[in-house]
């Protein structure tokens, strides 16, 4: 089957929504709005797609039956927005949300997974479904952990997931992954140490977590290889500042990555022990929480064989990289136990970087990702 191109008008309509989609951007748990937003354009634009809601959360799934037996494929995008004020004064479809600004590209990915929902309906598949997933709470890692215990998810029982990430510094349009390990997994620590304050005269009359603290300083910020693990400390709060007491408590916030689930674990396993010898040792209490949890990304190989033939059948240029992405993507979690790949997709050598209060999704982008999509599509249905 020959995959159609976005027409002129579909990709101006798809431009619309992407400028709309980041003019009202939401965080991560607040993404009503986004998905109500959705919704309706869903239901102007994808008349064949059924649209669910996804219980508990924002997230929303739009479904194309084809009637006939085969694959059901997924294609994932992500609602939220960061915490960031813009810094695109420029722009007349700036955020008009304070402190809040699509400066990752999630307004660009849903677009594009609506572009792919455009060529379903002009072209659809002879077989099998597609569902197109706009999953919560990317950006804290909690998201798609909401979505696969959904039942609206459960019930969907896919064979494939797809995502995609745009990625500045790189070659527009340039297709970039490997086969297994693709995002490293991560974890935020919280390390809560309380012992007792004295006065300031007195310090040694009281029992300071920097006791605790000042031996493993050095041991907390690092980057290891083969394989990769790195430790960066992000927050360090110790005491208050009252001139005339000394500190009782202190907490120590760190992020930890490693290529693997079980890697990750081993190093929030050797962080936590470390801490609670020098706690022990120094009559400290210790407490700890884990926060954001990204599963690694592990791209299945036949998945990734079939993203590398569509980069070649649309002519685009394809980088297999030496290594995971340093940072890490919620979409694995929806990948543990189900067969699917991400890739990151270049979008511009001179675009800022992900994150940037001057960051914005270049259109052009929009129909390079909606094709690749549809043409992922066509492999997974001739390979039924």
């Amino acid at each position: 089957m020959e995959s159609p191109k976005l027409s002129k008008k579909n990709i101006a309509l798809l431009t619309d929504l992407r400028k709309e989609l980041h003019r009202h951007p939401e965080v991560s748990h607040k993404e009503r709005n986004t998905s109500e937003r959705l919704i309706k354009w869903v239901k102007a634009n994808l008349p064949s797609f059924e649209a669910k809601n996804i219980e508990d959360n924002h997230g929303v799934l739009f479904i194309y039956d084809s009637g006939k037996s085969g694959k059901h494929v997924v294609f994932r995008a992500e609602l939220d927005a960061l915490p960031i004020e813009e810094d695109n004064a420029d722009l007349d479809y700036r955020s008009k949300n304070n402190g809040v600004a699509h400066l990752c590209g999630h307004d660009g990915h849903m677009s594009m997974v609506c572009g792919l929902g455009l060529m379903v309906e002009r072209q659809p598949p002879t077989s099998g479904k597609v569902t197109l997933l706009f999953q919560p709470a990317e950006e804290t890692g909690e998201g798609a952990a909401l979505v696969k215990k959904s039942n609206a998810f459960k019930n969907l029982d896919p064979d494939v997931i797809y995502a995609l990430h745009n990625l500045p510094g790189h070659p527009m349009g340039q297709v970039m992954l490997k086969p297994d390990s693709m995002c490293l997994a991560s974890t935020g620590l919280w390390i809560r140490l309380k012992g007792k304050t004295s006065h300031a005269a007195e310090p040694f009359a009281g029992n300071s977590p920097l006791s605790v603290f000042s031996p493993l300083i050095n041991g907390l910020q690092y980057e290891k290889k083969d394989p990769i693990r790195i430790s960066t400390l992000v927050h360090v709060q110790l005491g208050t500042p009252a001139f005339g007491t000394t500190p009782g408590n202190m907490d120590i916030a760190m992020t930890l990555r490693a290529e693997t689930d079980e890697q990750l674990n081993k190093m929030v396993d050797e962080t936590i022990s470390n801490f609670k010898e020098k706690a022990d040792a120094y009559d400290i209490h210790m407490e700890t929480e884990r926060t954001e949890h990204f599963a690694a990304v592990v791209n299945h190989e036949e998945a990734v064989e079939h993203i590398v033939q569509a980069a070649k059948k649309k002519g685009l240029t394809i980088e297999k990289m030496n290594g995971p992405t340093l940072w890490s993507e919620d979409v694995g979690e929806l990948m543990k136990g189900i067969k699917g790949a991400l890739f990151c997709l270049g979008s511009g050598e001179d675009t800022p970087v992900l994150h940037h209060p001057t960051y914005n999704f270049p259109d052009k982008l929009i129909p390079t990702g909606s094709e690749m999509f549809y043409e992922i599509l066509l492999k997974e249905i001739e390979s039924a």
